[in-house]
């Protein structure tokens, strides 16, 4: 069965959108949004999302479209961080 911790995190990974860049370093799309789809169908089965999390590198790119390096960053910071409180607390 999926938690509430596990919908809230779901949804969350679903609704992120970043800013996307060309002049500054920004990360590759497509390999960012590969790393989201793995971490919905991960948090939908309720496996631990700290491994893709801990394996994660993206391609950087300038004067390429790519999306804001800051920006996913703390988002995936903020994920791990949010993924860990759920474990926690189901783990009680």
């Amino acid at each position: 069965m999926t938690s509430a911790v596990n919908l809230e995190l779901v949804e969350t990974i679903r609704s992120v959108r970043f800013t996307p860049v060309r002049i500054r370093e920004g990360y590759a799309m497509n390999a960012v949004d590969e790393l989201l789809d793995q971490l919905e169908r991960s948090a939908t089965r309720g496996l631990p999302l700290q491994p893709l999390l801990d394996g994660a590198h993206f391609p950087t790119f300038r004067w390429r479209e790519g999306y804001d390096r800051v920006e996913v960053d703390e988002f995936l910071v903020e994920i791990g961080a949010a993924a860990a409180l759920g474990t926690s607390r189901q783990d009680q």
